[in-house]
């Protein structure tokens, strides 16, 4: 079935032996390859966890980098790649077989079509050698394709453009928004230091979840200088990464360059490849004074901050490890000691106020911030923006972003979860029905470090007056080698009794990067960014307390009021 404004057309067909997978994701193939204009904006509405989390995630990416080695339907991979990046595509998952009309006029059309004559041959399954050939122990199987044509009316003069989509056995819908041209832009440096053959990588980060996907490369041809032409299906924010042909990039205490560029854009890059990531950006949203002057201050306090970076590493080398630990701790306390931390932070209040409607680097550098700042705020700054951005790209992303927000206020309803513990059992919601279960998402990071011995005590003071908790964590198995790998010394005395605590944790663990997609969608659910973060849900399953570490002290007020006692200090 596809959407758009009042038009909808819909087509069925079947195919005689294949994966529910599989159809679930050739679905999406045929839908975008049948798009007549490059640059479409498309919302995949799928029941399929399968293929929606591949794509959030940003898993399938990583699949790529490894040519799908171990994965199954990687030609349905290649081929969903291949079409997905000449488009802007979001998906959102919806729960089949539940009140969502379209995916149940899907199911309609599948049971129909199931019963059909004349089924198609899926060649990339029954050609296959064993690639997913027996999954689910079932042999012979029908699936439904459902397709449909719909028209793009969102420009001034309505324009009839029609493309299909295929949506396979459990009910996959499409709704087009609107539909441009590609965007063309520029990208050329002058970086002295580059080598002939260097590689520079270019990432989409994809908000507001802060993922990566590939982009395009670019390999130097002449020396101290690279150029590169390409075109995007809306305003895109990049991050630039540097890989010599030989040795290794300069440390800095940043991933890559990030930059934002318009349809229509030269950027510029300048500087050297030993400080490639504080190189000076001209063009597009950069030939701003303001602008300018606050990411020069930002560069110049990076480029010392990565000193001592480097100052640390080179003592630790060479076994100082009094030096290292004291650099280090000026390279952690930097932007709390620096004068210039102060200056950069007037810059950017000044830049602020100097925009009052707002300009595309603040939106940028505000949709994050949604997961953690005040509702109110988060409020006033999208009704502060000019009607251009809020139509814009990103505009977008921060409207559905701070929508997401407002479903996850204290009060609203706690999203529904089905989660398998380290231990292999499973937990849902229901679960936790009449008493409070707090989620606790905890990492190496220092925040998490910090606190986790507080969270313990609270655990160890509620735990048999009715709290019930649950952690959220990459991987224990990893924290564990990292715990085992540390020297047996004084140096590390800190970190491995810190680590001895998060091992020894008393409640169920969820690893949420594994093969368990749900794992995953729970912080995805929960609009959980970073660590630590706590979810508090109630006893009638609303959300009691939702936050970082200032939500922690929420929650001990909260079960102090509901459970008695005092809570730990």
């Amino acid at each position: 079935m596809l959407l758009s404004g009042p038009f909808r057309k819909e087509m069925s067909a079947g195919f005689r032996l294949t994966t529910n997978n599989r159809m679930e994701l050739m679905a999406v193939c045929v839908a975008l390859e049948a798009l007549k204009f490059a640059g479409s904006d498309v919302v995949v509405y799928s029941d399929s966890k399968y293929v929606v989390d591949a794509v959030t995630k940003g898993w399938v990416f990583g699949w790529e980098k490894k040519g799908f080695a171990g994965k199954k339907n990687p030609d349905l991979w290649r081929r969903f790649l291949g079409v997905y990046r000449h488009h802007r595509v979001r998906f959102v998952w919806v729960k089949g077989h539940a009140e969502t009309v379209e995916n149940n006029r899907c199911d309609q059309m599948a049971v129909a079509a199931a019963n059909g004559r004349d089924l198609l041959v899926d060649t990339g399954y029954e050609g296959s050698s064993g690639d997913g050939f027996f999954e689910q122990n079932v042999r012979r199987r029908r699936k439904i394709v459902n397709l449909a044509e719909t028209n793009f009316n969102h420009l001034s003069t309505p324009m009839y453009r029609s493309f299909g989509i295929f949506g396979l056995s459990a009910a996959l819908f499409v709704a087009a928004a609107s539909c441009s041209r590609m965007q063309s832009f520029e990208l050329s440096g002058r970086i002295d230091g580059l080598k002939v053959g260097d590689t520079l990588r270019f990432e989409r980060v994809l908000l507001p979840e802060w993922n990566y996907e590939p982009a395009f490369d670019v390999v130097v041809g002449e020396a101290g200088a690279f150029a590169y032409r390409g075109e995007q299906a809306h305003d895109g924010y990049y991050l630039m990464t540097y890989h010599p042909k030989s040795g290794r990039a300069a440390d800095a205490d940043r991933r890559g360059k990030s930059m934002i560029v318009t349809g229509g854009d030269r950027i510029t890059l300048t500087g050297t490849a030993e400080a490639i990531y504080y190189c000076t950006l001209g063009g597009g949203i950069y030939d701003d004074l303001a602008l300018s002057e606050l990411l020069y201050v930002a560069d110049s306090l990076g480029r010392i901050r990565s000193g001592y970076s480097e100052n640390a590493r080179a003592a630790f080398a060479r076994g100082d490890q009094a030096e290292g630990r004291r650099w280090n701790e000026l390279f952690n306390r930097f932007y709390a000691d620096d004068p210039g931390a102060a200056r950069k932070r007037a810059l950017n209040e000044n830049y602020r106020k100097g925009h009052p409607q707002g300009t595309l680097y603040l939106l940028v550098d505000r949709i994050p911030t949604v997961a953690y700042r005040p509702l109110a705020e988060s409020r006033a700054f999208y009704e502060s923006l000019s009607e251009e951005l809020k139509s814009s790209y990103f505009g977008g992303v921060y409207a559905d972003f701070l929508r997401q927000m407002e479903s996850l206020a204290v009060g609203q309803s706690a999203p529904d979860f089905s989660l398998v513990t380290t231990r292999g059992e499973t937990i849902a919601k229901a679960d936790f029905a009449g008493g409070y279960v707090l989620f606790y998402h905890w990492g190496l990071c220092p925040g998490s470090i910090r606190i986790d011995g507080q969270v313990r005590d609270l655990y160890a003071a509620y735990k048999d007056r009715g709290l019930r908790m649950v952690g959220l964590t990459e991987s224990v198995d990893m924290i564990r080698r990292v715990y085992e790998g540390l020297p047996d010394d004084e140096s590390a005395a800190g970190m491995r009794s810190a680590l001895a605590g998060m091992l020894a944790h008393g409640w169920p663990e969820i690893e949420v990067e594994t093969d368990r997609p749900e794992n995953g969608r729970m912080l995805e659910r929960y609009a959980i960014e970073g660590w630590p973060a706590f979810v508090l849900i109630a006893p009638d399953g609303t959300i009691a307390a939702r936050g970082y570490t200032e939500a922690f002290f929420s929650v001990k007020e909260i079960l102090a009021g509901a459970l008695g006692g005092t809570h730990p200090e």
